[in-house]
This record gives C-alpha cells, sequence and structure tokens, in this order.
C-alpha cells in the first residue's frame, strides 16, 4: 500500500530526501524527482505587460535551460504571437511563448538560471496583450541546487 508520492503508510518524506516526490505502484518505486513546483491560474485576459506571478523563494533552486518539464497552457488560444517573460529580481531571464492559434506553449530558457533563498521569480503577461489569449495555466518545475 503506498500513497500518492510512493511512500508506505507511516513512512517519513525524509526517507528519501528532502524534496523527493515519487511514484510507486505494487511497491515498485517507478520514478523519483527532486523538484520545486510553481503552479499559477490567470483567469481571463491579463492586462498587457502586468506582474501576474510573483514568488519568493525560501530555498535555492534552478530553472533548467529550456524550462525542462515545465508546462503552459492557455483556455483561449492566442490570436498571434505572445511571450510571457520570466525575470528574476526585475531581470529578464526567458520566455513562456504560445504561437498564433495555439493553447500550449513552448519555453525559452537560454541557460540554468540560479535562484537563492529570498530572490524573486515574476512572470510578466505579453506587451501588448493578445486579442483573445485567456485564461492561462501554468507548472514550472525547478531543481533543487
Amino acid at each position: 500500500q503506498y500513497n500518492t508520492i510512493g511512500l508506505s503508510p507511516g513512512q517519513s518524506p525524509n526517507a528519501f530526501g528532502a524534496g523527493i516526490y515519487g511514484l510507486a505502484i505494487e511497491g515498485t518505486i517507478l520514478d523519483y524527482l527532486p523538484a520545486y513546483h510553481l503552479t499559477h491560474f490567470a483567469a481571463g485576459q491579463p492586462a498587457s505587460g502586468a506582474v501576474i506571478f510573483r514568488h519568493v523563494f525560501s530555498r535555492a533552486a534552478r530553472l533548467p535551460a529550456g524550462a525542462t518539464s515545465s508546462r503552459a497552457v492557455a483556455g483561449v488560444a492566442a490570436t498571434g504571437s505572445s511571450a510571457f517573460a520570466f525575470l528574476k529580481t526585475g531581470t529578464s531571464t526567458g520566455t513562456s511563448q504560445f504561437a498564433a492559434g495555439e493553447a500550449a506553449a513552448s519555453f525559452s530558457v537560454a541557460a540554468a538560471v540560479d535562484f537563492a533563498a529570498g530572490d524573486i521569480f515574476a512572470i510578466a503577461a505579453p506587451d501588448p496583450q493578445d486579442a483573445t489569449l485567456a485564461d492561462i495555466a501554468l507548472t514550472l518545475v525547478f531543481g533543487f541546487v
């Protein structure tokens, strides 16, 4: 018997190390990944250039090059190409782009970005605002440093 993070009843999450999450079926651990997940939903159409998400890190984390394993989807697809900017303490570190007519985004993060405890990560909406892009759900997966 295992719970949703792959631990048997009464087993401490620290048995695998801090921040390790896994999936187990019939007693076999299939996968585990040390990760720091940031999730956000922006209802409706965000204002042009508006900061739609801010997060202060409680521990060191790294956004990998290409934002590997991260996902972003829209409830209403973009009319034109639209990019959400990723910011580390106000400085651009990458983007999540929705192509015209697409409801799933791609990511552009040229090199891994390290965050220390206390650093601020923010996401700014496209500027100018897309005519239709709306209801954005994002999950960004950071590794622990």
